[in-house]
């Protein structure tokens, strides 16, 4: 298994249907690795037994073609850079030369400490981490539902499946104050449904630094939080974005780079869309 495992990270050109069954013989076991990121070269220790942690030995970041899309068009920023809906920091942690600043908001524990302990083993300076889940309100405590699939799957609005934990909510323009009304460069958001409170709740720092947006539209998520795919995406073009898609540019090569193409909007009306929509100011 060690073999195998060596040889399927370092080989970008193993077709995905191994790497996917390699993923499901490694589900919920104990197998510690370590790995250096990709991009910023940190160092890691994962369980890949996870399926994001899995993928993050295999290609040294989870996305590993959106990180390197970003990691390319931002390594000269030097701006701030705020990731809500952290994760196992795949984005900030790889970003990390890129920016001037960080602020990695991640609502589970688990994760916050697992980014918070490769900041300090690796001396990181410039990544500051929340622990808390971005709303439209401030310190409201609501129940983060923990998923059994994998740690990037956790959600306000899943039902209840006995692993649970009470998270603090707080805005992102709350942040944005706290932090003097730094310029925003780019902006994530990846948070399982609640992509709607947090725009609503970042209106002032949006309006204001015109950050270029990488967000989640997942049909299902929205569903149960209530809202709108359509009203999400008609926020950010109100307001002056424009709207693009990131397809990698080959399949066979695991990192490779990703082309920009005008998003088509008739795609956000089918019923169970699923995908990521970077938008631009213009």
């Amino acid at each position: 298994m060690n073999v195998i495992l060596f040889l399927f990270s370092y080989c970008k050109f193993i077709p995905y249907q191994f790497l996917f069954k390699l993923s499901s013989v490694c589900k919920g076991r104990n197998i510690f690795k370590s790995k250096k990121l990709k991009f910023s070269k940190l160092h890691v220790l994962l369980n890949i037994g996870d399926f994001i942690q899995y993928w993050i030995y295999m290609d040294g970041a989870y996305e590993v073609s959106f990180v390197r899309y970003f990691f390319d068009k931002y390594k000269k920023s030097k701006g701030v850079f705020i990731d809500v809906g952290a994760n196992l920091g795949t984005y900030s942690l790889n970003l990390v030369p890129c920016f001037e600043k960080i602020y990695a908001i991640e609502a589970s524990s688990s994760n916050a400490s697992f980014i918070k302990t490769v900041l300090f083993q690796n001396q990181v300076k410039n990544v500051e981490v929340y622990q808390k889940a971005i709303l439209d309100e401030d310190n409201k405590i609501l129940t983060l539902t923990l998923s059994d699939f994998t740690c990037g799957c956790n959600s306000l609005y899943d039902k209840p499946t006995g692993k649970e934990e009470q998270v603090q909510t707080i805005t992102l323009d709350t942040i944005w104050k706290q932090n003097n009304r730094l310029n925003v460069r780019f902006l994530k958001i990846d948070i399982e449904g609640a992509e709607w409170g947090c725009v609503q709740g970042g209106k002032e720092m949006i309006s204001c630094c015109h950050p270029d947006v990488w967000c989640e539209f997942n049909s299902e998520s929205a569903h149960q939080a209530g809202y709108s795919l359509v009203d999400l995406y008609n926020y950010f073009i109100d307001r002056g974005y424009k709207a693009y898609t990131l397809k990698p540019i080959t399949r066979f090569w695991r990192g490779c780079g990703c082309s920009m193409k005008p998003f088509d909007f008739e795609k956000i009306s089918t019923d169970n869309f699923f995908g990521n929509i970077l938008f631009i100011y213009s």
